[in-house]
């Protein structure tokens, strides 16, 4: 199910209330020049998708514990 029919579907549910808002978001985020994930990789169990993100992953930012 595409995000437009699963924002529709959950408006017609009263699922949520302010459908126009979520396609709104939708639409600002399909305008976004890139595509990210945001990964904790300490927590990733699966071998062949942390060397993946090891090899071409890009970090955009750490945060500095203090």
């Amino acid at each position: 199910m595409s995000c437009d029919a699963t924002i529709q579907t959950a408006f017609q549910s009263d699922l949520i209330t302010d459908g126009h808002t979520w396609i709104d978001m939708l639409e600002k985020r399909n305008m976004m020049p890139y595509l990210f994930d945001v990964v904790d990789g300490t927590h990733l169990a699966h071998k062949a998708i942390r060397e993946h993100i090891d090899r071409v992953g890009q970090v955009i930012y750490v945060r500095s514990i203090k």
